[in-house]
């Protein structure tokens, strides 16, 4: 995941009042993401059939197939060289470009990879946070191809990871504590790239079995934590945290420059904040019932259960806003 924007990103998500349904024309749409710089779409379709990755070259104009998994995607994410992953079941996708193909790799038998994290300083290192097997991390050292176990880290099921832009040696994760009568809402840091993890869970937080527990980082010490309809900051590492509510669950969230501005969707609303994630203000309803947005330099782009729409940005195709992030399922 990348963490840094410049300030104008934030622009793409107020005042948009208009939706338009955009290609592919497939419904139940479960992810969408965006490759930086570019107008490089990646949209993720589930049903009818296996899942199935389409890209697109120009912000979403035209759209092309490409990677069929019958297991199942996941996640997908970006890393700075503009690197496509998509997490399955046991494998790992990567896609280096149009007219390059898909690659796949072994990860860890049984483990479901929701999300993919390359260190900034190194981004042959990768993290990836993975649920169903005994550890919640994975770790590769050559670009994603080959993936051990991370055996210290938490013992919990990952669901989203994220190193820090500035200091590569921050990283946190996110994921689900699970006992006999609930699961409950996971926080870790690291200090050292991922190794040795220390817990900074906010607080006892139940969450439902199919809520979405995800986290965005600003610095080496601000982020945020989204569960259930909760929104948990911190700006000291996790020493305290602060709470704000949305009217809904959480679908997806994330700062969107290094000044304090974030956005955060839910089913059926797009919020945002512009003090850290400290208070937040609806921006627009959605069409659909939303799942995950992405921004390129065209405007804002959404994934919902009845398809992709998309929303040109008040600052025009020039605005050259563009990130993706994946909020674990």
């Amino acid at each position: 995941m990348l963490a840094a924007l410049v300030s104008a990103a934030v622009l793409s998500f107020q005042g948009v009042d208009s939706w338009e349904a955009a290609g592919p024309f497939i419904s139940d749409m479960g992810d969408i993401c965006a490759v930086p710089g570019t107008d490089y779409l990646y949209a993720q379709v589930k049903y009818p059939g296996p899942d199935e990755v389409f890209f697109s070259t120009n912000g979403g104009s035209t759209w092309f197939g490409g990677l069929v998994s019958a297991g199942g995607c996941y996640s997908m994410d970006t890393d700075e060289n503009g690197n496509v992953y998509v997490g399955g079941v046991s494998c790992l996708y990567i896609h280096t470009g149009p007219g390059d193909p898909w690659s796949e790799y072994f990860t860890v038998q049984d483990a479901v990879l929701r999300s993919v994290a390359s260190q900034p300083s190194r981004s042959s290192f990768k993290l990836g946070a993975v649920s169903g097997v005994a550890n919640s991390l994975i770790y590769s050292n050559n670009h994603g191809h080959d993936w051990s176990p991370m055996e210290t880290s938490p013992p919990v099921e990952g669901m989203s990871v994220e190193f820090s832009q500035a200091d590569p040696q921050v990283v946190y994760l996110a994921g689900r504590a699970t006992s006999t009568d609930a699961d409950y809402l996971a926080v870790y840091r690291s200090d050292d790239g991922g190794w040795n993890w220390t817990e900074i869970t906010p607080s006892t937080i139940p969450v439902g079995s199919y809520s979405k527990v995800g986290l965005s980082v600003s610095s080496s010490d601000t982020l945020l934590v989204f569960a259930n309809n909760d929104i948990y900051r911190t700006a000291n590492g996790g020493s305290s945290w602060s709470m704000a509510s949305l009217p809904a669950d959480i679908q997806a969230l994330r700062f969107t420059d290094n000044y304090g501005s974030a956005c955060a969707i839910t089913a059926s609303a797009l919020y945002t904040s512009s003090d850290w994630g400290q208070s937040w203000t609806q921006s627009s309803t959605t069409p659909g019932s939303s799942r995950e947005f992405c921004v390129t330099g065209y405007g804002v782009h959404l994934a919902t259960i009845s398809g992709h729409y998309s929303a040109p940005s008040p600052s025009g195709p020039g605005n050259r806003a563009t990130t993706a992030y994946q909020a674990a399922a």
